[in-house]
């Protein structure tokens, strides 16, 4: 029984560590809340509280559930929703559930990447940077952050159809399994693309070339004609602009200016991951000492990644194919991210999970070729690696506290930020959530003071007056809004706060039906004007125009405009609302 018990360990002894360490060092981020888009993703995103509504996240983008069924918009990552919509189905709006599936999934990445080096490297050095893979405090976003699941999971699809593909013949049977794993990826996140990078460069490195061209070929691509066909033709959505970023609304030449910086950002924070900061939105508009200084490191990164590629070369020309895979692995996950095509932030900690692999197995393969004759000091190497696990371990479990709460986590980031504007403007919104209205107040007048152009403050302020009974003041600065920002949901506000506190039906449903002729597919919209119908006695109307608002947007609101409409309640069910 002992020796089996042995055998056992001997055997998984690296995988249960893995696990075990990873339970330890993200336990303390299991009891978060939702936080910043888990409100809009997770918990106010009415369709993936349905697993009715999966198909549909295959139809059109989910992010702005609140305008119409069909959702055509920004993202389209519909196996992310899927999950999203399977664990509310299953454990309802509780984050400890998403935290706890999230967890599991990195720690099952680490012991695939752990398998995946295995490949290329000695099996304890691969074990030790599969573990600070699964430590590392950049990697926090993407575990402890629920919106941030697209990339543990986006990661674990790809990194098991390259796991497949190693086998040096490839069955058809195998080809379908690793091209539906391929399409999975992609349907997670569009990053997912990256692995068919990957997997066409392994294959050029370390398999037979003239199977390049063959009938598997066709199998492994397809997910990509499967992946345009879906989100061009049948979803609609193409690859829009986010006028409220600014790297998205940036010239050409500002995101070149930004980014050397964008690119000394990810090697700072993995070499030394002290400020850890979400929501990062910054741009440089000029060049500047900074933009400089940051092409001087970059270029010495590069320099140096040059000249450890020689070292390896002058050891083994084999060697030098593994360094130059992991080195293109590298470079494809920072060349993505480098805002050749804008996305939705200047940066994210999270968006370097992917290149994560390639850092690490370029430092593993050269660690590999070090010479007999310094292994007397590997006891020094061991006792750094250690070190550092230790270190990498303490930073990501004091990281994890911060994202306990909203107010917690935009508290911290603005601490370090301090003129942060749109942190700022969270941390205002967290305060308005918790009943401090006084003080989110304070923060909202001060940003429009220094920014008294942005409709969206003005919203807020209104938003944190009208819930504190300024009825007057919020009405005011609605008002102010909408002689800049005619959108629906500006439209909506207005609407709402003249049914709802002044009474007044006819002003509510003049100003919705103004909206609606700009926005027909607001459902927000439509309720309002249901209402006002209903409580000018306009029953009929009423009932049809509140169908119409449910069908746009099925959320918990027009169902409940719905209900009562339809059960004749009194009008006092608006007090409630």
């Amino acid at each position: 029984m002992e020796g089996s018990e042995n055998i056992f360990w001997k055997k998984y002894k690296n995988l249960l560590i893995l696990t075990g360490v990873g339970l330890l060092v993200y336990f303390n981020g299991l009891f978060g809340a939702f936080v910043y888009d888990d409100l809009i993703q997770v918990q106010a995103n009415s369709l993936v509280h349905s697993i009715s509504s999966i198909p549909g996240f295959f139809l059109g983008d989910t992010y702005f559930p609140q305008n119409s069924m069909k959702f055509p918009g920004l993202y389209y990552k519909p196996l992310f929703y899927t999950v999203f919509s399977l664990l509310y189905f299953l454990f309802g709006p509780n984050p400890f559930f998403f935290h706890i599936t999230q967890l599991l999934l990195h720690i099952l990445n680490a012991i695939l990447v752990l398998i995946f080096l295995k490949k290329f490297l000695k099996e304890g050095l691969a074990f030790f940077l599969s573990l600070i893979f699964l430590v590392h405090p950049i990697n926090v976003e993407s575990v402890a952050y629920i919106s941030g699941l697209q990339e543990p999971l986006f990661f674990f699809f790809g990194i098991s159809a390259l796991l497949l593909y190693q086998k040096e013949k490839i069955s058809i049977r195998r080809g379908i399994l690793i091209s539906l794993l391929l399409l999975a990826s992609i349907f997670s996140k569009e990053t997912g693309i990256l692995f068919f990078i990957i997997l066409l460069l392994y294959h050029l490195l370390f398999k037979n070339k003239q199977y390049l061209f063959s009938p598997l070929s066709i199998i492994l691509t397809s997910p990509l004609f499967v992946y345009a066909f879906s989100r061009l033709v049948i979803a609609k959505i193409l690859f829009e602009k986010n006028l409220a970023v600014p790297i998205m609304t940036a010239s050409l030449f500002e995101r070149l200016y930004t980014m050397p910086s964008i690119v000394l950002f990810y090697i700072k924070t993995f070499f030394f991951p002290k400020n850890l900061l979400i929501s990062q939105q910054w741009l440089i508009t000029r060049p500047t000492s900074e933009f400089y200084t940051s092409i001087g490191i970059d270029a010495l990164v590069i320099i140096l990644i040059a000249i450890l590629g020689i070292w390896v070369y002058r050891k083994s020309k084999d060697e030098l194919k593994k360094y130059t895979f992991f080195a293109m692995w590298f470079l494809l996950g920072i060349v993505i991210h480098l805002q050749f095509f804008p996305l939705d932030f200047t940066v994210a900690e999270r968006w370097f999970y992917f290149p994560f692999i390639g850092i690490i197995g370029m430092f593993g393969v050269g660690l590999q070729n070090i010479d007999k004759k310094y292994y007397k000091f590997r006891w020094v190497l061991l006792l750094f690696g250690i070190l550092t696990i230790v270190l990498l371990s303490l930073r990501t479990v004091i990281r994890n506290t911060n994202w306990w709460s909203g107010y917690v986590l935009f508290s911290h980031d603005l601490a370090i930020v301090k003129n942060d504007e749109r942190i700022e403007n969270f941390l205002a919104l967290e305060l308005a959530k918790e009943g401090r209205f006084d003080e989110a107040i304070v923060h909202f007048e001060r940003l429009l003071s220094k920014n008294p152009s942005a409709p969206y403050l003005y919203v807020n302020l209104a938003i944190a007056n009208e819930t504190k009974g300024n009825i007057a003041k919020a009405e005011s600065l609605y008002e102010r809004v909408l002689e800049t920002d005619k959108t629906g949901e500006t439209y909506y506000n207005l609407s709402r706060l003249k049914l709802l506190y002044e009474k007044d039906a006819p002003q509510a449903k003049n100003l919705a039906q103004s909206g609606i002729k700009k926005y027909p597919t607001n459902g927000n919209l439509w309720a309002v004007i249901a209402l006002s119908d209903y409580s000018m006695g306009n029953q009929k109307e009423a009932i049809e125009e509140a169908k119409k608002a449910y069908d746009l947007a099925p959320n918990n609101n027009t169902r409940d405009v719905l209900y009562h409409i339809l059960h004749k309640d009194p009008m006092e069910f608006l007090n409630k609302k």
